[in-house]
């Protein structure tokens, strides 16, 4: 399967499949830190506040029930004054604090509603208030009723007035309790979300490690067993055995240099038979060749000894035709003798004269076949030197 893969593509493929894993894992990490980072960010923005805000009711709570203490105790109006101010000032900041939590930091509609509880609990000892300090103020009439009057106020104190604010206290305590449980399952959650992420992103990690290595072995394996059968071919080949045939398979780099490694052999196989068979022609030719000098050379001297008898025979026929012409010479010499003699003669000398020209043109024809007969000799002498120069 790899190895139809060109090798190049095959490891940008693995590249690009371990990059995509790692950018997978990463991407997933990213996520979970968000996951993570959203509830820090919700501690820090919304149950920290919560939590101080809630501390900052109750404790404006508080002052004012210490306010209400101090007030029924007071023994002057200017007292009185001073903790009214004080008062009315907690209840501003215990309504400001309320509304702060409903618009800020409210998690859930159970969450508001135990606002919604706790501020009407407490709005219900607030509006006791009243009755209190008119009770409380009645003490500072000089009557005769003064001491009943002040009893009546610590009673209300004691008993309505302390339902009231122990009732709000219990219901703020419940709220507090209720952001102390959403605290802890964020946190749980939080907690769970750093395990989940964790084990997932050490679950990518182990399966990009064991898909790393089977992707290098793969891989190495499709590269590296090609290349041992092409060196194995080529050393074959370097030591002379031409009859390794590699078995190619696929189309990338290594299966393309296995395909030429077995044209090579195919080629250097034909080469190597073509030239034994030439070898062979050529031991066959040079036998040939031998056995056809052998004859050469017996032919030539045949012919050489031809042409001995032959220029032995010219030589023969010159000299015959050397005494011809002298014989022809000596007749002219003769015939011209005879014409001075028989001048006289008439017309048959006259005859005689014509006959004796023709035969002098005859003798001169004589001496050209001579001359020529001459040159064939010496043309023979020299092809029978060269026949025995060859030979």
């Amino acid at each position: 399967m790899l190895n139809r893969i060109r090798i190049g593509p095959r490891l940008m493929l693995a590249f690009a499949l371990m990059s995509a894993l790692v950018a997978g894992m990463g991407f997933i990490a990213v996520w979970k830190m968000e996951s993570i980072n959203a509830n820090t960010q919700y501690f820090a923005i919304n149950v920290v506040p919560s939590f101080r805000n809630l501390h900052q009711i109750a404790l404006e709570l508080g002052d004012v029930r210490e306010y209400e203490n101090r007030y029924v105790l007071a023994d002057t109006a200017a007292e009185m004054d001073s903790l009214d101010v004080k008062i009315a000032e907690s209840r501003r900041k215990i309504d400001v604090l309320f509304e702060d939590h409903l618009k800020e930091w409210i998690s859930d509609l159970e969450d508001q509603g135990w606002l919604d509880r706790c501020r009407n609990s407490v709005n219900l000892h607030l509006q006791g208030w009243p009755a209190l300090r008119e009770l409380a103020r009645q003490k500072l009439q000089r009557t005769g009723k003064g001491a009943v009057q002040s009893t009546a106020a610590l009673e209300a104190l004691k008993g309505s007035s302390t339902k009231t604010y122990d009732a709000a206290q219990d219901m703020m305590d419940k709220w507090w309790d209720y952001n102390v449980r959403l605290t802890e399952e964020t946190t749980s959650e939080a907690a769970a979300t750093y395990v989940n992420t964790r084990v997932l992103v050490l679950e990518i990690l182990a399966g990009c490690v064991l898909l790393s290595v089977i992707l290098a072995v793969l891989i190495t394996r499709s590269i590296v067993q090609p290349l041992s059968s092409a060196v194995e071919v080529a050393q074959a080949a370097a030591n002379g055995d031409l009859t390794v045939r590699p078995q190619v398979s696929g189309s990338d780099e290594v299966a393309q240099l296995l395909q030429a490694l077995r044209q090579m052999n195919d080629g250097l196989s034909t080469i190597v038979s073509e030239v034994r068979n030439a070898g062979d022609s050529i031991a066959t030719g040079s036998a040939q060749i031998a056995s056809g000098n052998t004859d050469l050379s017996q032919r030539t001297e045949e012919q050489a000894a031809s042409l001995e008898e032959t220029s032995a025979s010219m030589l023969e026929i010159r000299s015959s035709m050397v005494r011809n012409a002298d014989s022809a010479q000596q007749s002219v010499q003769l015939a011209n003798s005879t014409s001075h003699t028989a001048q006289q003669g008439g017309v048959a000398m006259q005859q005689v004269i014509s006959s004796m020209r023709e035969i002098n043109a005859g003798a001169k024809k004589i001496t050209d076949i001579i001359s020529v007969i001459d040159g064939i000799t010496f043309q023979i002498n020299i092809l029978a030197l060269n026949a025995a120069v060859e030979a």
